[in-house]
């Protein structure tokens, strides 16, 4: 059992090497133009967001936190994002949408550790690394798997069913979708993550700012 997943997974790695790099081009893409997007902020924008995040530094440790209202949030504005991606993958020409969804998930990644880093120095990079790190270390292999996973479903309504009209659709479709769900409850692990040890962790780090 153990030896035929692996070897689909290794089938599933091979078939699709285009499709990861071009998920994780657009991927990078999104970060680095996030990251870039800071520099053009105006003056008075800088300064707001500024504030916004001096605030959110000085008041963090008295804050009453509520894990579960994080993780619950959280979840929602990852699964929502997966099912827009399982969606799109639903349909013919889905492709270029899909790309464009994880490079905008990119750019507010992007964005958002640039800023802290521009403002904060050297401590802005251990703050965002404590920050996005922990929960994006499985919602962003999730959802690149997710992009490759949906393209490649694609592709296949747009040419595989006539080069392969055997193939059953309801089976794909049930493939498809369980693949999803898998990735569904990765992203529930990122969200307890994000909402009960992310939390901690800016509490740790804060006593050193």
């Amino acid at each position: 059992m153990g030896k035929a997943i692996l070897r689909a997974l290794v089938s599933h790695f091979r078939d699709n090497l285009i499709l990861y790099f071009l998920v994780n081009i657009f991927l990078v893409l999104g970060i680095l133009l996030g990251a870039t997007s800071v520099k053009s902020l105006d003056p008075e924008q800088t300064v707001s967001l500024g504030d916004y995040l001096n605030n959110f530094v000085t008041a963090f440790p008295n804050l009453k936190i509520r894990p579960e209202v994080l993780t619950t949030a959280s979840f929602a504005s990852n699964v929502k994002l997966l099912l827009l991606i399982w969606f799109l993958g639903l349909t013919v020409l889905g492709v270029p949408i899909i790309f464009l969804a994880i490079a905008i998930k990119g750019f507010y990644l992007g964005f958002t550790a640039g800023f802290i880093i521009q403002e904060r120095g050297l401590q802005g990079i251990l703050f965002t690394a404590i920050a996005l790190l922990p929960q994006n270390i499985l919602n962003i292999p999730a959802l690149v798997i997710a992009g490759v996973v949906a393209a490649s479903f694609s592709i296949w309504l747009l040419r595989g069913r006539i080069k392969n009209p055997n193939n059953k659709l309801s089976q794909l479709f049930i493939s498809y979708t369980l693949v999803f769900c898998i990735l569904g409850v990765v992203t529930i692990c990122g969200s307890f993550l994000e909402g009960y040890v992310t939390p901690w962790l800016i509490q740790a780090a804060l006593a050193y700012f």
